[in-house]
């Protein structure tokens, strides 16, 4: 919920992650506790102001996923795409893969489509997700850019 301050949001995904049993010290967790520890010093110059910087861009994302995807979700259906996004570095730059920004932007247009009330399911093979209107069912495939280049995007 947009009124949560970043330390609130961070306590949210701590709990979260704490009762589906995420490793604590995986990039999710990690990013939480960065905010909750690092208080009021943000100097620039501190030791872990990049991982702070990353952690405050990512809370927002987080707490929507949380707020909207339920515990059984992620231990079924959701499963794969939450272990994809814990397994990645703290850092982009320090990422060997992009699976795991991937997984994670898949885990908010899910819960973006849920809260739409469009009953997102997960395709194993295909498009990402079917959502069924009105007896019609549409196909999402999610794709992150990973390029400035405007000619790659396209």
């Amino acid at each position: 919920m947009s009124y949560r301050n970043q330390k609130q949001k961070a306590k949210l995904i701590l709990e979260r992650g704490n009762r589906l049993k995420l490793n604590p010290s995986c990039r999710i967790l990690s990013l939480a506790k960065k905010v909750l520890d690092t208080g009021s010093n943000r100097d620039p110059g501190q030791p872990g102001y990049q991982e702070l910087v990353e952690a405050l861009y990512e809370l927002p994302a987080w707490a929507y996923i949380f707020d909207h995807i339920d515990d059984s979700e992620f231990r079924g259906g959701c499963a794969e795409m939450l272990s994809l996004a814990t397994k990645d570095s703290v850092l982009l730059k320090d990422s060997i893969s992009n699976k795991g920004r991937n997984a994670q932007l898949e885990l908010l247009i899910y819960a973006t489509l849920k809260e739409a009330r469009l009953s997102p399911t997960r395709n194993k093979t295909g498009p990402d997700f079917n959502c069924t209107v009105l007896g019609q069912t549409y196909s999402v495939e999610v794709k992150r850019i990973t390029s400035s280049n405007p000619d790659k995007i396209i």
